[in-house]
């Protein structure tokens, strides 16, 4: 009976470079394609991968997927700041500690169900 896990080694060790190189030109950055490589990876060998068809294009199709929607997640962050700034908005928490700690407050309340009042 063949040993799952000496496939899936085999599976990562011939495709892992090729896979990394083309999320390297999706996203333009080597350490997070090498992430995103490993994540795709790891959710194959979640996966039943045994009884899948087509296991060679599995990470493929999923690292794609995963570095297209790290692009996404990007520019919605960049377009995000952008506004933040144009209305002279705090664009991370650390640049605006009181606004943390007043949500941090208003959560407490809500989580606690009593009725707060600010002083």
């Amino acid at each position: 009976m063949p040993d799952p896990g000496r496939d899936f080694d085999m599976l990562f060790d011939a495709t892992y470079r090729r896979l990394a190189r083309l999320l390297y030109r999706v996203t333009g950055d080597t350490g997070r394609a090498e992430e995103i490589a490993s994540e795709a990876f790891l959710r194959l060998h979640r996966q039943r991968f045994r009884t899948m068809k087509n296991v060679e294009g599995w990470p493929y199709r999923t690292g794609l997927r995963l570095a297209l929607d790290h692009l996404k997640k990007e520019r919605r962050r960049a377009r995000y700041e952008a506004l933040a700034a144009v209305f002279g908005l705090a664009t991370s928490p650390a640049a605006n500690p009181d606004a943390v700690l007043e949500f941090v407050e208003e959560r407490r309340c809500f989580a606690g169900g009593a009725r707060c009042t600010k002083a």
